[in-house]
């Protein structure tokens, strides 16, 4: 039905006619619209024929409506969802009820009833409600294609008050659907944008107060939505800027779109926030309701700008008050731009310089070098450091100057010209050419010192003396390339098969001159002992030879010689101003000392020195060393010390000579850590077996 139909005159029908129906017997037109059993009410006699005719006249009414409707209707018993009558509509659009005779089988191609929450059935909650009801499902057609209904059901009740039947039409609502969900996404979709969008967006009535802002709003002045009931732009406005922004937003009130607004907002903890934006005004019926405002947070980009400003400002002080001279030149090297010092350096006015090409100041050779320079940083982009070249001043004089250079960029990011530090390096070419002449020096120093070194090593022994009655081990360890520690076993052929001398010693100082007394001593000792005589008169002619090698420079050498007959344990010594020689007993647990009188050799040529004797027992161990190992310091300046020492020995008594030696280096060394070895490091280790 084309025109629109009254609802409440549709409803108030239907009503007089179920109460006029309610003593008759069903009579509903089956699906081609003809009356199942069309009969005749009884009535009583006395009821007037034309109640009767206006009954029918009613049905036939009613009957023309229905099949007149251009939406389905159709109407179900409420005891088993069947379809008791449908109109055209509702027939063209569902299919035949012969196939499908079920509500729910003709409308929605189910098994069963509708039910649950996206697909309630109306009929059943009729049911419990007896209320009408409007309520919104996806039909499908006779070709199983879905289309969204708007569904009006409305019930029927029986004699007893219970619904019977339900009479539905419904409105086809699918273009209106997709209307609905495009307007949903549409708008979804723009509000995306203003919340994800990084401009700060405000909405605001006439009198000020805020309706709407973005996320971004938010982030950038730091309140939160409950606040807004409460804000104004006047509170949000920084009183500086606050008397231009009002008279810009008059405008806006007065109906003009306002742009390129520059001002300060005040962020909720007093931050300023700079922001530059346009507002523009809504109306209704030609009366401005409320404004709309978009701004760009430019905050970073104004604190940048004061930034470089600054930086400009004090960029500028560091030029005129460095003495580096500053240069910028065209691209065809004219120089443009330069600080005092470039003057200075060379030797020309401010006037002068300006406009000079590079090569005005430079002779052909220098200036090619400059020339391929400078074109290289053009061709790669890459600056250039600490390169050199010479000048040639206002006055003559040649300058050697070192300088940088990189590129001048405009807007475009076109190559403009170039920029430089240059710094005059006269003095410093000067003494790298002294530099270098002294280094040839150093390193032909160095080789001799390595032949030295070489020397002194194989003037030390290269392998222990082997006998079946004692163990031993020594080594020496220089802090330098050469040094002044010794230590030596000689054999004494002429005193016994098996005698043997062990000699431990320390010149004054380090270096090559100790190193050269050091094998002085080692010569003297070794040539003394191939002629017979005591231990004390080998000592004694040795330092009368040292004494007269030592006389105008003071330097002196003390040692420990120690001379054991193996087969009877046997030892004599003698101490020339040495540290005592150390004995450690198994049987007491303790160390001792093997002590004694005597001058350093090297002091005075007349002293005789003295020999002690003592003899030593199998498991004894003797220790002959220089004051390194004690002495060696960590880096809290703290020393290795003799009682750490003693300890070491003998916690290690047990093992034979070479691990006694090697623990008590390795201890030395853990305990230095990563503290540079400062003094020569000497030790014999010799256990009596």
């Amino acid at each position: 039905m084309k025109e629109k139909l009254n609802r409440e005159a549709f409803e108030r029908k239907v009503k007089k006619s179920e109460y006029m129906a309610a003593d008759c017997k069903e009579n509903f037109p089956d699906s081609t619209g003809t009356a199942k059993n069309i009969s005749v009410c009884k009535q009583p006699e006395e009821e007037s024929r034309e109640s009767i005719e206006q009954l029918r006249a009613d049905r036939d009414f009613f009957k023309e409506v229905i099949s007149a409707v251009s939406h389905p209707f159709y109407a179900i018993d409420a005891n088993d969802h069947k379809i008791l009558m449908a109109n055209q509509a509702a027939i063209n659009f569902f299919g035949d009820l012969s196939d499908h005779p079920f509500c729910y089988s003709w409308t929605h191609g189910r098994s069963t009833p509708c039910s649950g929450e996206d697909h309630p059935c109306p009929l059943e909650i009729i049911k419990k409600t007896k209320q009408p009801l409007a309520v919104e499902h996806t039909h499908y057609d006779n070709q199983g294609q879905p289309s969204n209904f708007q569904i009006h059901a409305y019930p029927l009740l029986d004699s007893k008050g219970n619904v019977s039947k339900v009479i539905e039409y419904t409105l086809e609502i699918t273009k209106f659907k997709r209307m609905e969900e495009a307007h949903r996404e549409t708008e979804q979709r723009y509000h995306e944008i203003i919340e994800n969008a990084h401009d700060i967006i405000q909405s605001t009535r006439p009198d000020g107060t805020l309706t709407f802002v973005n996320q971004a709003w938010h982030e950038a002045l730091g309140y939160i939505k409950a606040d807004l009931k409460s804000l104004n732009l006047s509170d949000i406005i920084h009183p500086n800027s606050l008397p231009q922004y009002m008279k810009l937003f008059a405008r806006v009130l007065a109906g003009q779109s306002v742009t390129e607004i520059a001002a300060t907002f005040v962020a909720k903890d007093g931050r300023k926030i700079f922001v530059e934006g346009n507002v523009s005004p809504r109306k209704l019926n030609g009366k401005v309701i409320s404004t709309h405002g978009i701004f760009r947070n430019v905050t970073a980009r104004k604190r940048a700008e004061a930034a470089l400003w600054e930086s400009e400002k004090k960029y500028r002080n560091i030029l005129e008050s460095i003495e580096d001279g500053y240069y910028e030149v065209d691209r065809f090297g004219n120089m443009t731009f330069f600080n005092d010092s470039l003057c200075m350096i060379f030797g020309y006015s401010e006037n002068e310089l300006l406009g000079m090409n590079f090569r005005q100041y430079m002779d052909e050779k220098f200036a090619r070098k400059v020339f391929k320079t400078f074109n290289q940083v053009y061709l790669t982009g890459k600056p250039e450091k600490a390169f050199d070249w010479q000048i040639e001043r206002k006055d003559g004089a040649k300058r050697w100057i070192e300088g940088s250079v990189s590129l001048i960029t405009n807007a475009e990011g076109s190559v403009a010209g170039f920029r430089g530090i240059i710094r005059d390096v006269t003095d410093r070419k000067l003494a790298e050419e002294k530099l270098a002449m002294y280094s040839k020096h150093l390193e032909k120093i160095i080789a001799d010192l390595n032949v030295a070194q070489e020397v002194q090593q194989n003037l030390l022994p290269r392998h222990p003396p082997k006998d079946k009655y004692f163990d031993i081990a020594g080594t020496s360890l220089y802090c330098d390339e050469t040094g002044g520690d010794y230590y030596d076993y000689i054999r004494l052929p002429w005193l016994g098969s098996n005698v043997h001398a062990i000699v431990v010693g320390d010149v004054s100082g380090h270096g090559v001159s100790s190193a050269l007394l050091m094998a002085s001593v080692r010569a003297y000792l070794r040539g003394r002992t191939l002629q017979p005589g005591s231990v004390a008169e080998i000592l004694t002619d040795v330092n009368r030879l040292v004494s007269a090698d030592t006389l105008e420079t003071g330097q002196f050498m003390t040692l420990f010689f120690l001379v054991i007959d193996a087969q009877t344990g046997r030892l004599t010594w003698v101490r020339a101003g040495h540290h005592p020689a150390l004995f450690y007993s198994p049987f007491a647990g303790c160390c001792g000392e093997l002590g004694g009188e005597g001058l350093p050799l090297g002091v005075t040529g007349t002293w005789k020195y003295k020999e002690y004797n003592a003899t030593a027992k199998p498991g004894e161990i003797f220790i002959l060393t220089t004051d390194g190992v004690w002495e060696a310091q960590n880096d809290k300046g703290e020393m290795f010390g003799k009682k750490r020492f003693k300890e070491l020995i003998g916690k290690n008594a047990a093992l034979g000579a070479e691990d006694i030696h090697e623990s008590i280096i390795e201890a030395v060394a853990t305990f230095q850590g990563k503290t540079p070895q400062d003094d020569d490091i000497t030790l014999v280790v010799l256990k009596y077996l």
